[in-house]
């Protein structure tokens, strides 16, 4: 074997430690993501209710971790309950009109009630908002009649994307935040369901 072809070879075995070393550091940046950026705790529940109401289970997590940081407890100066951040009267009608029935005290403290009910009525939203998620996310934060009252003072219809026209600062940065959470949820979390369905179908 000539310099040449040894110099090769070095250089060759070098890049691949180069590009396996890159990998992990992803691997391991990912993973850090996941445990102190976007943690997901209560997946599972998130990912059932979610599904029922045919909606997107990343927007769900994206909308709880600016809401709550799935803190289950937290209660907001208003008034606001739980993870999905619901007001006691909203939770009240969102339980009438599933047919639940009158709430315990303490029941939006429950995860898997809350998020039962904030994903009813996110799903409401956006079907009232025909599937427009800029302005069901506005809704949420702001109300359905504010953002109503919006789309005719400033002739918004169902086709309105521009984030940066909503009125309300607060609003406005709080739907910036869940669509791009809803996006580091997707990457993060897809990416790994994928790689434990393919773990499991090969055991």
């Amino acid at each position: 074997m000539n310099r040449r072809t040894n110099r090769r070879n070095w250089i060759a075995a070098l890049m691949i430690i180069v590009l396996m070393a890159g990998v992990g550091l992803w691997q391991n940046k990912e993973r850090l993501e996941r445990r102190w950026l976007y943690p997901w705790p209560f997946e599972e529940i998130v990912l059932y209710h979610a599904g029922r109401n045919n909606i997107d289970p990343y927007l769900v997590a994206g909308l709880i971790n600016n809401e709550s940081r799935f803190r289950a407890a937290a209660k907001s100066e208003r008034g606001a309950v739980g993870l999905m951040q619901l007001m006691p009267e909203t939770a009240d009608w969102v339980a009438r009109e599933m047919g639940v029935g009158r709430l315990g005290e303490g029941a939006l403290l429950n995860p898997d009630t809350n998020v039962r009910l904030g994903c009813w009525y996110l799903s409401e939203l956006l079907h009232e908002f025909e599937g427009n998620e800029v302005l069901a996310l506005a809704a949420y934060n702001a109300g359905r009649g504010t953002v109503r009252q919006w789309m005719k003072e400033h002739n918004w219809d169902a086709s309105f994307q521009d984030v940066q026209e909503i009125p309300y600062q607060e609003t406005r940065a709080y739907v910036k935040r869940v669509l791009a959470d809803r996006g580091k949820y997707k990457n993060l979390y897809l990416f790994v369901e994928r790689s434990e369905r393919n773990e499991r179908s090969t055991s």
